[in-house]
């Protein structure tokens, strides 16, 4: 049976989604069970039987892991090493989710797998504590990175930019940080496969580099040609310098996904095709909260 671990985040949410559709014997928990205590994880697993755990919870909010960030690696940290302990004593097998965030952003080709990593935030140092913890783990683990994430069930730049160009019509964003859109659904279904992979890192993203600001022009183009947007919104480039963001960001972390695809036998389609979908179903229902 599958465990996963935070299901009702925007990414819990999906891989849940596609485990029911696949009819896999799952257990799904969230707040009901702290990862940060390890023995009411093991008291809470102890009388049941599973054989791979999904962990999808994370403390993911950037500028907020520069202030709570006792409590970042509590999450993203020590909770790893827990369900890592967990894993171990049942015999299972621990996928965990990472980020492009452990890597400074100097490169200019995607990341590999096997590059050095070196966050410039505290959230970036937390999610790397995690990885390290799970490297060193005794059980059977998948590791796998993703960057830049959207979907219905939370908030995420693509909802932002639309929020913000419905209030405001004219928005500036970013255009100096590249990187590669996630589209949650075709990530889910990347993690199920891969959790039958062998054992290591892997990269998962959906096709192609872009950055914040053409990301945030295919947004606005694509929602006004929907219905969701005015046809007279507009998207301003700005640089990081000038944004004045207190937190440090990586200018370039996009992600090689070669190994995944190798695995996985294939690749995730264009985030543009991505996009387009989620935003045709925003048309239909809008997203939540």
């Amino acid at each position: 049976m599958y465990w996963l671990v935070g299901s009702q985040g925007m990414l819990g949410c999906e891989v849940r989604s596609f485990l029911e559709r696949q009819e896999v014997p799952f257990l799904a928990t969230d707040r009901e069970v702290d990862i940060t205590d390890l023995e009411s994880l093991f008291a809470f697993i102890s009388p049941r039987r599973i054989s791979v755990i999904i962990n999808c919870a994370a403390f993911t909010d950037v500028r907020a892991c520069e202030v709570e960030t006792e409590l970042a690696f509590q999450v993203n940290a020590e909770g790893v090493r827990n369900l890592s302990k967990v894993a171990a004593w049942k015999g299972a097998r621990l996928v965990h989710i990472s980020t492009d965030y452990v890597f400074n952003g100097r490169a200019r080709e995607p990341y590999r797998e096997d590059a050095a990593t070196d966050p410039i935030n505290a959230y970036g140092q937390s999610k790397l504590a995690g990885e390290r913890y799970l490297r060193a783990s005794s059980c059977p683990w998948v590791l796998v990175r993703t960057s830049w994430l959207f979907g219905r069930g939370g908030r995420n730049f693509v909802t932002t930019v639309l929020d913000r160009l419905r209030a405001q019509g004219v928005i500036r964003v970013v255009d100096d940080q590249y990187g590669s859109p996630t589209y949650a659904p075709d990530l889910a279904q990347a993690i199920f496969g891969l959790s039958r992979a062998q054992t290591g890192i892997y990269h998962v993203t959906n096709e192609g580099v872009t950055t914040w600001f053409e990301f945030a022009c295919e947004i606005a183009r694509l929602g006004s040609e929907l219905g969701l947007l005015p046809r007279d919104v507009r998207v301003e480039p700005i640089s990081s310098a000038d944004l004045r963001d207190p937190v440090a960001r990586p200018s370039y972390s996009a992600l090689d996904t070669s190994r995944a695809k190798a695995a996985l036998g294939r690749g995730l389609r264009p985030w543009r095709e991505a996009l387009s979908e989620f935003l045709s179903q925003l048309r239909k229902a809008p997203v939540g909260p």
